[in-house]
């Protein structure tokens, strides 16, 4: 459902406020970066992308995981993650991965 969206979006055939494109920018961000998703940076991009206030309803879920040692503040990366960043890259240069 979120690749239709994301070509609805492309083609002009969606409302401006799904919240799909920003969603999706930020998961390949942070596979971009880490080789992996980090959620806590995932969120937080996507929050600051979609709309700031949202992300209040999520601290009391996002302090319990983080207690309970389940959500990093700092990203866990993989080996590889320059070869991944290729891989991403060629993909938008094919039209894939936007």
């Amino acid at each position: 459902m979120h690749a239709l969206e994301l070509i609805a979006v492309r083609h002009g055939l969606s409302t401006k406020r799904t919240s799909t494109p920003a969603m999706h920018e930020s998961f390949i961000q942070s596979v971009r970066s880490n080789g992996r998703i980090h959620e806590f940076g995932y969120l937080l991009r996507f929050y600051l992308k979609s709309n700031p206030l949202n992300a209040l309803k999520s601290t009391t879920v996002g302090l319990k995981l983080f207690l309970h040692g389940r959500l990093f503040l700092q990203p866990r990366k993989i080996k590889g993650t320059k070869e991944l960043k290729a891989i991403i890259d060629k993909a938008r240069s094919l039209g894939g991965a936007h």
